[in-house]
């Protein structure tokens, strides 16, 4: 978790009796809370998607914009050596794209 382990906070960490008695167990635990709150609240709060829907938007949106990104990266070192001012053969694929 290497948020500070038993030790207190850094502000706190001054104090005389920031890290004795039940202190240290108490800076653990509310570490480990945290990220557990957080991770329940997004899923709370999140929206859910429903499985054809998530199906719909891989095949018709994910899957084109890998096979199109896996084509523009093989071909770049090719259009760079061909052409001196690439930025022009960027924006052109940007626009196509977009």
């Amino acid at each position: 978790m290497f948020l500070g382990g038993w030790r207190a906070p850094w502000p706190i960490i001054g104090g005389p009796d920031a890290n004795t008695g039940w202190w240290p167990l108490l800076w653990f635990l509310g570490q480990g809370a945290d990220p557990d709150v957080l991770l329940r609240l997004a899923a709370r709060d999140a929206a859910r998607i429903r499985y054809d829907q998530l199906m719909t938007f891989g095949w018709k949106v994910l899957i084109p914009v890998s096979l199109a990104w896996i084509l523009m990266s093989r071909d770049r070192p090719g259009v760079r050596a061909s052409t001196g001012d690439s930025t022009r053969v960027y924006i052109i694929a940007g626009a196509i794209v977009a």
